[in-house]
């Protein structure tokens, strides 16, 4: 691991590729937002060909003056999601890690340490997520996503939020992780790359190599579905594809014992 590890500090990490008309918003609300646990800021630009740097550049003038927090910039040549989230796993000297994607922008105040609660009740957690939270299972030989918890609560009613959902895996946007347990596993698997499917063979890794769990405990965000999706053009498409269709079979040969097998489905009160 690179530096010392700082004991009680989280850093964010989010890839971002060619966000310009949102990027301030996203990042207002992470500084809006977090907590002063919050110590790093890994911001790696993947790809960018309009004025997402500049505008990025000129933000953190702006906003981190007073150095809140550590500002770690990477500018890498479109090498796509799962490289990238490596790139920032890797970089953190602090033992609490949130991977955030380039189009959620965090409503919530302190969101990062309502995402910590479910790890004080729960010792064999690697991750607690912000969104929704599902199982992963086989159906007519096609893995599909079941018994989901939490999907497109943007405002969770106060049920909803009381609840840390318990399943196979959970997505991105934000995930809070254990950054001792996410090393254990060598973090993402780039056999997964360039994109898709490597968070959920993560979670899948964890559970069968440590017996870790991840689940689900809901915030405040906005995420309209017109901000995601910005490698558009048909040949990246085609691209990502390919990668979806290959990582699939590779979910298939690695995983089919736990994919075909008992399901975590259950919610703890919090």
């Amino acid at each position: 691991m690179i530096g010392e590890i700082l004991s009680k500090n989280i850093s964010i990490v989010m890839p971002i590729h060619n966000q310009e008309l949102i990027i301030d918003r996203i990042l207002y609300g992470i500084y809006n937002n977090s907590s002063k646990n919050v110590k790093e800021l890994i911001l790696i630009l993947d790809g960018c060909t309009d004025n997402t740097r500049p505008n990025v550049e000129k933000f953190l003038e702006t906003y981190n003056k007073n150095n809140r927090f550590k500002v770690k910039l990477f500018i890498t040549p479109n090498i796509f999601e799962v490289k990238s989230c490596n790139i920032g796993f890797k970089n953190s000297t602090c033992s609490w890690i949130i991977n955030i994607q380039d189009d959620i922008e965090i409503l919530e105040k302190d969101f990062d340490q309502r995402l910590m609660k479910p790890f004080n009740i729960m010792e064999n957690l690697i991750a607690t997520g912000g969104r929704d939270a599902h199982n992963v299972s086989l159906i007519n030989n096609v893995i599909s996503w079941t018994d989901m918890a939490g999907r497109d609560a943007k405002f969770p009613s106060l049920k909803e939020r009381n609840k840390f959902y318990v399943r196979d895996i959970i997505n991105r946007a934000p995930i809070l992780f254990d950054h001792k347990k996410l090393e254990e596993l060598n973090y993402l698997d780039e056999d997964f790359a360039p994109i898709c499917q490597d968070d959920t063979d993560l979670f899948l890794r964890a559970y069968k190599e440590k017996g870790y769990l991840c689940g689900s405990y809901l915030i405040e965000y906005n995420s309209p579905l017109e901000w995601g999706g910005t490698r558009k053009s048909f040949e990246v498409s085609n691209f990502v594809h390919w990668s979806e269709q290959k990582n699939m079979q590779l979910l298939k040969e690695r995983h089919y014992d736990i994919i075909v097998g008992e399901k975590h489905n259950f919610e703890i009160n919090i």
